[in-house]
């Protein structure tokens, strides 16, 4: 009964807080492509994502039930990492409005870093005066916007009378921007603002305090919630005493069961994020006596050991790109190459052979090519020439010969190919992510080496700026044969991607080549990730600076990707130009070959 209650009571009290027009409502997800490509266009920094806005505590009069809940709002703002819109608006009756809304608040994240003030409401009228002097068309949406909020805002007389003044200046505000130079003092506070941004950012919790483990998921997020939410570190709850309320034989051993962390968080309970906006601060505690931590970083201990100390190893040192600091710091990330390990007998797999005939047929015209040397003076006889030359009375030339030698296509292609853990993720009953990538490497391989180009493949993972692992499958100077198919083979999940420092390293190797087109091709299935703060916009941005970088040095970067949420960020790291998403996964055997036979067809 008390459950019940309580989950008749939490549906309430969403429909209060909610209020809105449902009919009219519009979710970020219908615009997120459009509300990106705008805030670019007003000059927005490129390197912020689009997510959802945090449900925020307000300070507001109270206005009773009738009014929902004025005390909690989804107002936009901006920080380092992302530009954060409601999730859905449904504030007015019209659709129209519901949309303007969603271009007023993105326009105006664009233009507020330049104008930051002491007192928030100077700082919103000042970005507010300069789109509207700047972008006529943002100046007729927001004439309407205004007068559809002094619509739905209540009337003076409904609020108390120390709240009346501030409400007063707010509308005159939004009315004439510029003209408040400062809000009057309210016990109350005042009604959320949806056309200006949130007065007080939410406090994310400081990175130094927390678990390298937990900055390692903090980017592993569920596709349906985005949003950044207030919290606070406290100390973990005692659990030294307790009264057992079971029998302690139902619990399993040690030896039958432990809670091993794991990346893949199979969590599929949809209420948890809306519980969380009910929540004005999260508590954050780190617990020590985690088991899955500890025996996971024991084992990831174990592998980094195993790793540098293997035969062959070779370690290098590359800078890395700091964006809060704009600087590159030297020799930052170590870089471990060894030659891939090997598993099957290199024999092409069964399953494969049926597509590879078909890529060879399809690759066929882009083999190179025969071409006729004429006016040699040794070869076969070039019968029309001699032809020419007898009717010109040219009786003495000895150059009527004709050489064939094939032209070869000057390209050289590296491919690295990420194999984090994440690629574990199963795709099918019978697939994995790291199934299709093996595929992909061994067709590619093949039609390669059917077209004759210069290539080499590797693998990459890491485990801290410390332990960058780079996997060897085949080197420039190696033939391609069943040794490079079974490291192929043996290519395994593990770790995280710090992808900066793979490429930097990959660019190193590539720029050695003397081709006239050197490409260097990415696949990967996620954002660049690592488990000591390497995440989020700084690991995209170190990742950007090293794609420029690599282009600088006359190299041709791409990013083959099956993250479906690729577009939020690898337009900004590769250019627009720069990567292709493939929406289906198992496709990436064979749309790569093609792929790559199209990019290069105009260096044959």
């Amino acid at each position: 009964m008390e459950e019940w209650v309580g989950q008749l009571w939490h549906r309430c009290r969403q429909s209060l807080r909610r209020g809105g027009h449902a009919h009219a409502a519009m979710t970020l997800a219908e615009q997120q492509k459009e509300l990106s490509l705008l805030f670019r266009a007003c000059a927005g920094d490129p390197g912020l994502r689009l997510a959802g806005a945090p449900v925020l505590a307000h300070a507001s009069p109270d206005l009773g039930w009738r009014h929902g809940d004025p005390h909690h709002a989804e107002l936009a703002f901006s920080d380092e990492q992302a530009l954060h819109l409601p999730s859905r608006i449904d504030l007015y009756p019209q659709r129209r409005h519901n949309r303007e809304l969603y271009d007023w608040l993105t326009a105006l994240c664009a233009v507020l870093p330049a104008h930051r003030r002491a007192d928030w409401a100077q700082a919103q009228q000042s970005a507010t005066l300069f789109l509207l002097t700047r972008y006529a068309g943002l100046a007729q949406s927001y004439e309407r916007l205004v007068a559809a909020e002094l619509q739905r805002r209540p009337p003076l007389t409904a609020l108390p009378a120390a709240a009346q003044a501030r409400e007063r200046a707010l509308r005159q505000a939004l009315l004439q921007p510029g003209s408040v130079d400062h809000l009057p003092d309210s016990p109350f506070g005042h009604l959320p603002l949806p056309l200006w941004t949130a007065p007080v950012l939410p406090r994310p919790p400081s990175p130094a305090t927390l678990p390298e483990q937990d900055d390692a998921r903090a980017g592993q997020r569920q596709s349906g919630d985005d949003k950044r939410r207030a919290s606070r570190r406290e100390d973990a709850p005692r659990r030294h005493a307790g009264l057992l309320i079971f029998r302690p034989e139902s619990i399993f051993s040690w030896s039958e069961y432990a809670a091993v962390e794991h990346e893949v968080q199979d969590n599929d309970d949809e209420d948890l994020a809306a519980a969380a906006d009910d929540l004005d601060v999260i508590s954050l505690s780190r617990d020590g006596r985690n088991i899955a931590k500890a025996v996971r970083m024991q084992l990831d201990d174990a592998v980094s050991t195993a790793t540098l100390t293997a035969p062959g190893t070779a370690v290098v040192s590359v800078p890395e790109w700091h964006y809060r600091q704009h600087r590159l710091l030297p020799q930052h990330c170590q870089i471990s190459t060894r030659i891939g390990a090997m598993h099957g007998t290199g024999l092409m797999p069964e399953h494969l052979r049926g597509p590879q005939k078909r890529l060879q047929g399809q690759l066929a015209r882009w083999l190179p090519e025969r071409q006729r040397l004429r006016d040699r003076l040794d070869g076969d006889i070039d019968i029309d020439a001699c032809i020419l030359h007898r009717s010109r009375g040219e009786r003495e030339r000895i150059d009527c010969h004709q050489q064939w030698q094939r032209r070869q296509r000057d390209i050289a292609c590296l491919m690295l190919v990420d194999h984090s853990l994440s690629t574990e993720a199963s795709l099918t009953d019978h697939l994995s992510v790291i199934d299709v990538i093996r595929d992909s490497l061994l067709l590619f391989a093949e039609s390669l080496d059917s077209l004759q180009d210069c290539f080499a493949l590797y693998g990459f993972c890491s485990r801290q700026r410390q332990d960058v692992r780079i996997s060897e499958l085949k080197s420039f100077a190696q033939h391609y044969d069943q040794d490079v198919r079974r490291r192929i083979a043996g290519l395994q999940p593990t770790l995280y991607t710090r992808m900066g420092a793979a490429l930097r390293h990959a660019s190193d190797l590539l720029a050695q080549q003397q081709q006239r087109q050197r490409l260097l091709l990415l696949i990967t299935d996620g954002k660049p990730n690592d488990c000591d703060g390497y995440e989020g916009r700084y690991g995209c941005e170190d990742t950007r600076h090293a794609v420029l970088a690599a282009r600088q040095r006359g190299l041709h970067p791409f990013c083959i990707t099956i993250d479906q949420e690729a577009g939020s960020y690898l337009p900004h790291i590769f250019g627009a130009q720069g990567y292709f998403l493939l929406r289906h996964a198992a496709e990436l055997p064979q749309r790569l070959p093609l792929l790559y036979a199209h990019m290069t067809a105009p260096f044959r």
